[in-house]
């Protein structure tokens, strides 16, 4: 289960990505800037702070919301 989670987290991560790109130029305006965020993108990490997130929400709630993968994803991006 938290495979699962972590392989939506870190697709959600690179389409959060493209679509700062499409909207903003990301890549054209500010190409140092792209390469970091892709870097990060790219970066095989375990995404600890919002796989601990997931936990913690499902250790409580009585139904799944469909933002909280929102929130986790969020939760990674801000505070890198």
């Amino acid at each position: 289960m938290l495979r699962t989670w972590r392989n939506t987290i870190n697709r959600m991560v690179r389409r959060s990505l493209e679509r700062a790109n499409r909207h903003f130029g990301i890549k054209k305006n500010a190409p140092l800037l792209y390469s970091a965020l892709s870097s990060f993108v790219r970066r095989r990490s375990k995404r600890l702070r919002p796989l601990l997130l997931l936990i913690s929400y499902f250790g409580y709630a009585k139904k799944p919301s469909s933002t909280i993968l929102h929130g986790a994803t969020g939760f990674e991006l801000l505070h890198n």
